[in-house]
């Protein structure tokens, strides 16, 4: 098999948002926002299996930095059936398609 090079793509977050718990980071959402769109997305989230209860403190100021910064909008996806997606709808995200993401008007 040949090897190919593939570029790398990376991305600048426009804001980060980052829970510490006991001086460790226990949450991480990177958010990418499209001023000409008002349409913010996050694109990395991680969170520490035993720190789901720091997601919707961290949403709140996702939700609020974004909308500081011209977004209307918040769309993001999350794993199907996952604890994530369950709180991501309780907190108000809408599904847009199984396949696409969550949005949210904020």
């Amino acid at each position: 098999m040949e090897a190919v090079f593939l570029d790398i793509l990376t991305v600048d977050f426009d804001l980060v948002v980052r829970a510490k718990r006991d001086g460790t980071a226990v949450a991480y959402m990177g958010i990418a926002i499209r001023p000409d769109t008002g349409f913010a997305e996050m694109i990395a989230v991680a969170v520490e299996p035993a720190a789901v209860d720091v997601l919707a403190s961290c949403l709140d100021v996702t939700v609020g930095q974004s909308r500081s910064r011209g977004a209307r909008y918040l769309g993001t996806k999350a794993i199907p059936g996952s604890v994530s997606d369950d709180i991501l709808v309780h907190l108000g995200f809408k599904r847009v398609s199984k396949e696409l993401l969550l949005s949210k008007s904020i």
